[in-house]
């Protein structure tokens, strides 16, 4: 009986927890696309820019902590070393795509 109840307590918890993630991954993800539908009456593109990859950074820190339970515990410091480790794989293949491409094209302008 005591294990049925703090059962039912941690999940109540997590479920908080994912409904608390969803709104505000549903906040950050309505207010960019109201201000592109607005965007001729108010914004300049500028402002427009700067708050859509203001928002898409904050909704990717809320996944990671909401969705997928990162942290800074000794628990998942592996699982935060794989995920920094990730990121740099994936900047360096994302950057020397970019640089092979512009050495491609300033070589190949000139024909």
């Amino acid at each position: 009986m005591k294990n049925d109840i703090s059962h039912n307590n941690i999940l109540n918890k997590e479920i908080k927890f994912y409904i608390i993630g969803f709104f505000i991954s549903f906040i950050l993800t309505i207010i960019p696309f109201i201000l592109v539908i607005k965007k001729k009456y108010f914004y300049s593109k500028n402002f427009l820019l700067i708050v859509l990859v203001l928002s898409a950074c904050l909704q990717i820190l809320v996944h990671l902590k909401y969705f997928l339970h990162l942290n800074f515990s000794k628990k998942n410091y592996w699982n935060l070393i794989f995920l920094i480790f990730s990121i740099i794989v994936i900047f360096i293949i994302i950057l020397g795509s970019v640089w092979i491409m512009w050495n491609l094209h300033h070589n190949l302008s000139n024909y």
